[in-house]
Parts: structure tokens; C-alpha cells; sequence
């Protein structure tokens, strides 16, 4: 009897074997597709107990259009890790620098991962082990589409300490950013949602005083001076520090007797054009850095050519000499000049909207953030308050009339 051919497309459901012989819990499906040489085998996606559900996923696999058949193939296979190179490149493409340690968590707990399995109860986890005890990674390479081959070193032991809130959030941000261009480049579909926590006030308050003091007495093998400037242009402005370290002579604008400042969106960490006018000892360390330009060197402020480090280890030596705290959660940092110049701002009465324009910030509640409570403020605040209240008193009558009711026709 001749055997009877098989089509070239079929398939069935199945529950395959365990450990035990005994078959699991979970449908299978095996099915072969026209072009496969052999038959593919896959868990049910979501999964089932039930043939019914099953035999209809099988239905909708074997239906499938080859075009969208492809489609989904390629994104099913996406890994987190491929995610994570597209936000790589696409900060690469607006130059803005990625901080280290922002990309690598994600790399070592979720990179072999496929995009779409992660679900929210793995970030919960993930997240609430590193406000716990801190996210570590071992040392790796990546090859990404470009052909250019991304290397990193492992996280340093004694460096491992838990995250707040706030560290927490700008880790979740990256991976946030990386499904969002999976989707937006891969045609990724999800419905992952992504944990947040609470953030409280940022910073610590500078004093006037203590800025002048760290700036007159920089302890900086070399470029001192130069170093203690970009610290009170910071100060004064509200800078970030990378921008300063950053900024190039093109950054600098001339018109007579104006003097500014002025960086493209694609060269800011919000991705908006920031440019502030240069006043008084702004302009005066601005036009110090111009005259000390090199025409072989592009940058701003330079040591010889050479750009300037992050300026911890100087910083760390200045304060310890002035006996001034340093180090987060206990003293002050470099990006609390950040916070202080926020703060002055405010407590000189700058209008909100105009002094986010001299920091940078792109949304309002997060200059609020930076805003750093202080008892001179207040105190200001209250007496000027007080004198209002007094002026007020005795301008208007100490009886009220009555109201009238209106009788309803």
C-alpha cells in the first residue's frame, strides 16, 4: 500500500515527557512550515492546559502569513541586550554621553533575556534586591551593529553599596528608553510597565562663603585655577559638571559687548538648546577661560590641551582641608553646585520661569527638586510677610455688611 504523503504544512499539539516519563502539565505545538526542513517545536505562548487553546494556537501559526510570520520571528527573538545596544547607539547619534554603570546592571541580570518575556514582577524584584544590596556586574564585551566593539569593566566590590529611589529610577529610565526604541525600530510589542519610586529633596546647600573658600584654595596637582573656576561657574549658573568639562569654543557667543553661552539640543542631557547671557564674575571666568585658548584644542576649559577629569579626588583634598563634609548622603558633592545655585536663584526672588532658563532644567518639577529649604529664606519670607499684613491694617471697614438673600420669584 503506498504511503500517503504528508502536506507541506501541518502540525499538532502535544504534552511532551518530563523527568518522569509522565508527560507535564503544558501543551506543546509541532508543526512544519512550507521551506523547513525539519518540524519546529514551542511551548504554547501563554501557556495552556487545555488542547482547545492549544489547537487554536496552532491554527494561528500555521495561518500566519510568511511576511508577518518574519515580522514577528525577529521580534520574539529580540534579547534585552539588543535593546540596550540601540540606546547606545541612539545616544551616540545625539552625543550624549552615557553615565558608566547605567547600562551594564541591565546587561548582567536581564541581557540573555527575551524582550518580550520580561514581565513587571522582574523589575519589582530586580530593583528591590539593588535598594537592598546594590547592583554588581562582572566585565564583558559587546559587538554592536556598527561593527564597534563596547568593552566594560566589572562593578568593584568595595564600590557596591544599596541604591535609593532615585538611583533606582535612573536605572529603570535606561531600560524604559531601550523598550522604547525596540518598539519604535524593532516594531516591539509589550505591555510592560515599568516600577518607580519616590524621590525627595536633592543635595545639599553650598554656602556662598564655602564656594569662595573651596575656589581659593583648589587642591589640584595641575590646572588648579582652571578647575576652580568651572567649580563657581557651576556654582553661580547651576551648570552640570559634564557640560562644563564638555564645552567647546563653539559654545561661545560674541555680539559686541554680550557674552554667551549656548549648547544645541543634541549636546544637552535633556535634548533641548540651552543658552544663558553671561554677567559679572559669570563673564569674567568665561572671558579668563577665552583668553587662555589653544588653536590645536577645542575645548573651553582645558589643562594644557588636555580636558579636565571629574575633579573628585581634588575636591575630596579641598574640603578635607577646610574641614567641610564631603561625600553623598554625609557632606557635599560636585553637583551640589547644581542644587545651590537652584536655591539662590529662588532665594534672590528670580522668578521660577526665568531661572529655569539660567539652569537648564527642562520641566519644572524637577528644578523644584533641586530647590534646598533654607531658614534665611524663610525667615525673609515670613518678615516680608509680616510687613505686608502691617501695611494692610486699618485700609479697609471692620464691619461687613450682610448678604442679602435673593427672594426666588
Amino acid at each position: 500500500m503506498r504511503r500517503r504523503r504528508r502536506p507541506a504544512c501541518w502540525g499538532k499539539p502535544y504534552l511532551p515527557k518530563g523527568r518522569d516519563g509522565k508527560p507535564t502539565r503544558w501543551y506543546w505545538l509541532k508543526y512544519k512550515l512550507p521551506g523547513d526542513t525539519r518540524p519546529r517545536r514551542e511551548p504554547t505562548e501563554p501557556k495552556t492546559d487545555h488542547e482547545q487553546e492549544a489547537r487554536r494556537q496552532l491554527h494561528a501559526r500555521l495561518g500566519e502569513r510568511d511576511i508577518v510570520r518574519v515580522q514577528r520571528e525577529a521580534v520574539e527573538d529580540l534579547t534585552v541586550n539588543d535593546l540596550l545596544d540601540l540606546y547606545v547607539l541612539d545616544c551616540d547619534d545625539k552625543a550624549q554621553p552615557i553615565q558608566a554603570g547605567r547600562v551594564e546592571p541591565w546587561r548582567a541580570v536581564l541581557g540573555h533575556a527575551r524582550a518580550v518575556d520580561v514581565r513587571r514582577d522582574h523589575l519589582d524584584t530586580i530593583c528591590r534586591r539593588w535598594r537592598q544590596t546594590g547592583p554588581s556586574w562582572p566585565a564583558g564585551e559587546r559587538v554592536l551593529s556598527d561593527e564597534r566593539t563596547l568593552t566594560w569593566g566589572p562593578r568593584k566590590h568595595e564600590r557596591v553599596r544599596p541604591l535609593s529611589g532615585a538611583s533606582c529610577n535612573r536605572l529603570v529610565a535606561v531600560l524604559r528608553r531601550a523598550y522604547s526604541l525596540g518598539k519604535e525600530k524593532r516594531g516591539l510589542v509589550t505591555p510592560l510597565t515599568f516600577p518607580h519610586y519616590g524621590e525627595g529633596k536633592r543635595g545639599e546647600y553650598l554656602t556662598e562663603d564655602q564656594c569662595l573658600a573651596i575656589c581659593a584654595n583648589y587642591r589640584a596637582k595641575a590646572g588648579a585655577r582652571v578647575k576652580a573656576d568651572v567649580f563657581r561657574l557651576a556654582h553661580l549658573l547651576g551648570i552640570c559638571k559634564g557640560q562644563l568639562r564638555r564645552t567647546c569654543k563653539r559654545h561661545v557667543l560674541i555680539s559686541g559687548d554680550t557674552w554667551k553661552l549656548r549648547w544645541p539640543g543634541e549636546e544637552t542631557k535633556n535634548g533641548e538648546p540651552y543658552e544663558v547671557k553671561l554677567m559679572g564674575e559669570a563673564r569674567a571666568i568665561v572671558e579668563r577661560a577665552w583668553a587662555s585658548r589653544l588653536p590645536d584644542c577645542d575645548l573651553l576649559f582645558h589643562v594644557v590641551a588636555k580636558p579636565l577629569g571629574p575633579m573628585l579626588s581634588e575636591l575630596r583634598r579641598t574640603c578635607e582641608a577646610l574641614g567641610i563634609p564631603y561625600g553623598r548622603s554625609k557632606g557635599v558633592v560636585f553637583h551640589d553646585t547644581r542644587h545651590s545655585a537652584v536655591t539662590n536663584l529662588v532665594g534672590a526672588g528670580v522668578p521660577e520661569v526665568v531661572a529655569v532658563t539660567v539652569t537648564g532644567h527642562a520641566e519644572r518639577a524637577v528644578f523644584q527638586r533641586y530647590n534646598v529649604r533654607r531658614d534665611d529664606v524663610q525667615a525673609d519670607a515670613l518678615e516680608r510677610q509680616e510687613t505686608y499684613l502691617t501695611q494692610q491694617r486699618g485700609t479697609t471697614p471692620t464691619t461687613v455688611a450682610p448678604l442679602r438673600r435673593q427672594v426666588q420669584k
